[in-house]
C-alpha cells in the first residue's frame, strides 16, 4: 500500500484544477465541449448521444469531490502498512508515456489523471483512427490551469518514447500489446490494457414487473456509449428466466444490442462465466443488495476487475483497478 508523503491541503490546486476540467466536459453550453463532439462523429463513428453518455460517465466520476476522496484515502492507511510517496512536485520531470485507444476514447482518461496528481509529466500518442479527444482534453487544462497544461505533451511518434519512458501504459488490441512491450527495454515499467469483455446479470428478483423500461434504460446506459466495442460493455446479458426470451424493445433502443442469453441457475451460469477468464472484466447486475458480495465471492477466482449494478458498467471510480492493476504502485 501507498502512503501520500505531504498533505492533502498540498494537492488542492491541482484537484480543483482537475475538477475544473471535468466542469468544461460536463457543461452542455460549452464551446469546446461541442466543437469536440462534432469532430468526435467523424473521428468515432458514433452518434452525438453515445458521445454525451461517453463524457458524462466519465467526467462525472472526475469531479472534485471525487477526486479529493480518492487522494485523502491514501491518508487513512495505517502507517506501518504502506510505503510513502512524494507528490505534486513543483518541476515533473519524470514522464509517464500513454499509448491511448481508438475504440473507447475516455478509457485512458482515469489514467492520465492519476498521472498529473502524482507528479508526472503526461505523454499522450492518440491513435491514428482516434485523434480527435487528447488534443481536446489538452486543450481543456490549458483553458482551466496552463501550468499544469504543460506537464501534458501530445507525441505523434511513439518508437522514441517507448525506449526512454520510465513508465509506459497502453491500451489496444493483444497483438498491439505485445508489440509495443517488445519495443520496451527492461526495467521500463508497462501497463498494458488489452482485450477485455464485460456482461450482464438480471437475477429473478429483478423481474417483478418483467423486461421493464426502468431496466431497459440501465441497459442502455451500459450498452450504448461505445456500440459494445469497450471493454466495460455488456457482450452478453445473462437472464434467470426458464425459458428463451427476446427482448425487441431493447434491440430497436441500440445499434449494437447484447445478446440475450438466459439461466435457470447459478450453479450453470458460474462454469459459463470461468470460460471467459482471464478476459472477463466486468459484471453488471441486477437483483437485491446481496447480490454484489455474492458474485464477488463467487468470481473471485476469475480475476475480474468490478461487480457493480447495471447502468453503472461505464462508470469506473478513479480507484478502479483496471485489469487488475494498481496504476500509483507502477508509478512509484
Amino acid at each position: 500500500m501507498l502512503r501520500l508523503r505531504r498533505s492533502l491541503s498540498e494537492m488542492k490546486e491541482i484537484i480543483r484544477s482537475l475538477g475544473a476540467v471535468s466542469e468544461l466536459w460536463l457543461d452542455p453550453q460549452h464551446p469546446l465541449r461541442e466543437e469536440t463532439i462534432q469532430a468526435l462523429q467523424v473521428s468515432t463513428g458514433l452518434s452525438r448521444r453515445q458521445i454525451e453518455l461517453a463524457l458524462i460517465n466519465c467526467f462525472e466520476e472526475l469531479t472534485t469531490a471525487k477526486i479529493t476522496s480518492y487522494i485523502a484515502s491514501f491518508e487513512q492507511v495505517e502507517r506501518n502498512n504502506v510505503r510513502e510517496i512524494s507528490t505534486c512536485s513543483k518541476e515533473a520531470t519524470q514522464c509517464v508515456f500513454h499509448v491511448l485507444p481508438s475504440n473507447a476514447f475516455t478509457a485512458w482518461v482515469h489514467g492520465a489523471t492519476i498521472t498529473l496528481l502524482f507528479g508526472f509529466r503526461c505523454l499522450l500518442k492518440p491513435s491514428r483512427r482516434e485523434p480527435v479527444f487528447a488534443r481536446a482534453w489538452k486543450k481543456s487544462l490549458e483553458q482551466v490551469d496552463s501550468r499544469l497544461a504543460r506537464r501534458v505533451e501530445i507525441i505523434d511518434e511513439a518508437d522514441p518514447w517507448l525506449r526512454k519512458s520510465p513508465v509506459v501504459v497502453a491500451y489496444g488490441s493483444d497483438e498491439t500489446l505485445l508489440k509495443i512491450r517488445s519495443m520496451v527495454p527492461a526495467g521500463v515499467r508497462f501497463a498494458g490494457f488489452g482485450h477485455k469483455l464485460s456482461v450482464g446479470i438480471i437475477f429473478q428478483e429483478a423481474l417483478n414487473e418483467g423486461l421493464s423500461d426502468e431496466l431497459l434504460e440501465r441497459v442502455r446506459e451500459d450498452a450504448e456509449p461505445f456500440r459494445l466495442q469497450g471493454c466495460l460493455s455488456p457482450q452478453i446479458l445473462y437472464i434467470e428466466s426458464a425459458s428463451p426470451l427476446r427482448w425487441p424493445a431493447l434491440e430497436a433502443s441500440l445499434d449494437v444490442a447484447p445478446k440475450i442469453k438466459t439461466f435457470t441457475e447459478w450453479e450453470i451460469l458460474r462454469p459459463e462465466l470461468a470460460k471467459f477468464s482471464p478476459y472477463l472484466s466486468c459484471v453488471g447486475y441486477a437483483g437485491g443488495v446481496d447480490k454484489e458480495p455474492f458474485l464477488e465471492h463467487e468470481l473471485r477466482d476469475l480475476n475480474i476487475s468490478r461487480v457493480c449494478p447495471l447502468g453503472r458498467m461505464q462508470r469506473p471510480p478513479l480507484s478502479w483497478k483496471n485489469g487488475g492493476i494498481f496504476l500509483p504502485d507502477l508509478l512509484h
